[in-house]
């Protein structure tokens, strides 16, 4: 057994019912979820739901009624597909989106009526933890011997056992600064950077490093010591290479092609803003530490949630 998991079990209080369990996570985006029978996926999936953006855009920074409503409905669909799986447990977490609204108490309130489910706002330390104890169980790497990087749109954690790290932004944040220091513009209305010119890029690649070396000195001293795994964001980034990893230099030439490009000539959709300052990000963490290979994982926190039962609540109904 893994050293995180071994600790997990020593100061939380859990379960060890095999049985089918279903796994959610209500992020700044969207709604993921998977079901598994002992680490074998019956089903998975994800509702689409800019919690972030409806947040920020309320002017009041809460979740508007619609978008409970619709996180509500999410979340049914999602028990509809457990119980016809046989599902007997449930694991449900909310991330930065819920942690920064005001009326994160008034949303889970509604989610227990409505549904019967505990929403539980975990804090970002628990969030690097789940992201690390999944990535390592699905690269077979001990925790203490890989540094993972989870990049969601609302937060960012650099974790390696027993150390972890969290960045108060995103993908979305970093994306808002570079608009902001770097374009001279809104950060909060003007959703994408694009086009960016060279000059541009190199700036947003500084502000990246600028971040990175404020990592503490443990991590600091990993980094480029072991594998460097990213997930979240970084494990989907518009790189012409293997999907399972990137290298420095394919990064860079990925950034290179996609400058002076506008949001449509780099293919449209929710994220497109990020396309070309995830880049920037990535390159920007890698430079100071002289890395040349940053690895990916498909992970994310549904499956941390399988794994860490400390989470897991007998599903209602």
């Amino acid at each position: 057994m893994s050293k995180i998991l071994c600790f997990l079990l020593l100061f939380f209080p859990i379960w060890v019912a095999a049985q089918v369990c279903v796994a959610i996570e209500v992020g700044s985006d969207g709604v993921k979820y998977k079901i598994a029978d002992r680490g074998e996926i019956l089903a998975s999936g994800e509702f689409p739901l800019l919690l972030h953006q409806a947040w920020e855009h309320s002017g009041t920074y809460v979740i508007p009624i619609e978008m409970e409503k619709k996180l509500i409905n999410a979340l049914e669909e999602i028990l509809a597909q457990a119980r016809s799986l046989k599902a007997k447990r449930y694991a449900c977490v909310a991330t930065e989106v819920l942690r920064q609204a005001r009326n994160a108490k008034k949303v889970q309130a509604r989610v227990k009526k409505e549904t019967g489910l505990d929403l539980l706002i975990i804090s970002q330390r628990e969030e690097a933890i789940l992201g690390l104890v999944a990535t390592a169980a699905a690269v077979n790497i001990p925790e203490d011997q890989l540094v993972v990087w989870d990049l969601g749109g609302g937060s960012m954690e650099v974790s390696s056992f027993p150390q972890t790290y969290a960045f108060d932004f995103g993908a979305k944040g970093f994306r808002q600064e570079v608009v902001q220091k770097i374009k001279r513009e809104n950060g909060k209305t003007v959703l994408s950077p694009n086009p960016m010119n060279r000059e541009e890029s190199e700036q947003a690649v500084a502000l990246a490093s600028s971040y990175a070396v404020t990592l503490p000195a443990p991590l600091q001293k990993k980094l480029g010591a072991l594998p460097f795994y990213g997930i979240g964001a970084l494990a989907f980034l518009d790189v012409p290479e293997s999907r399972d990893k990137y290298t420095l230099s394919g990064l860079q030439a990925a950034l290179r092609e996609k400058l002076g490009k506008e949001d449509k000539e780099l293919g449209g959709g929710l994220f497109v803003g990020e396309a070309v300052t995830n880049l920037c990000l990535a390159i920007g963490f890698m430079l100071p530490f002289r890395i040349e290979t940053l690895y990916t994982s498909s992970v994310d926190l549904t499956d941390g949630l399988l794994l860490v039962v400390a989470y897991q609540r007998s599903l209602p109904g």
